[in-house]
């Protein structure tokens, strides 16, 4: 019996190892949906898109700080407007970047304290 657990053990070692390597590469994927997915040119071309994409980054911003498990009110330091402006800014100067990848930088730099010039704490 001895000698069918033991390959039976280096594939699962094998296994688990692999999985432990890549986890964290799997886990920043996602899946974005919305207006999320737009390029920053998209978003910016009209009013309409615009007011979209401004509900969706706010959509955003909430979904992250639920998932959060400390810190759960990022972007504190501003309102929506600041927020969004800051996303702007990302899009005007790189407008092939995607949406959500602009949103995310404003809110990962929001997270850490002191990184945008509005941030009070």
């Amino acid at each position: 019996m001895t000698r069918f657990l033991a390959p039976l053990k280096s594939i699962i070692g094998v296994a688990l190892t692999g999985y432990l390597i890549t986890a964290p590469v799997l886990a920043q994927h996602y899946l974005a949906m919305g207006e999320g997915v737009a390029s920053c040119a998209t978003w910016l071309s009209s009013p309409n898109k615009k007011v979209m994409g401004n509900v969706w980054i706010m959509g955003y911003f909430t979904g992250r700080n639920v998932e959060r498990t400390s810190d759960r009110d990022v972007g504190k330091s501003t309102d929506a407007d600041g927020s969004v402006g800051e996303v702007e800014l990302i899009c005007k100067a790189t407008p092939s970047a995607k949406l959500g990848e602009a949103a995310s930088t404003v809110f990962e730099a929001m997270a850490r304290p002191g990184q945008l010039k509005y941030d009070t704490k």
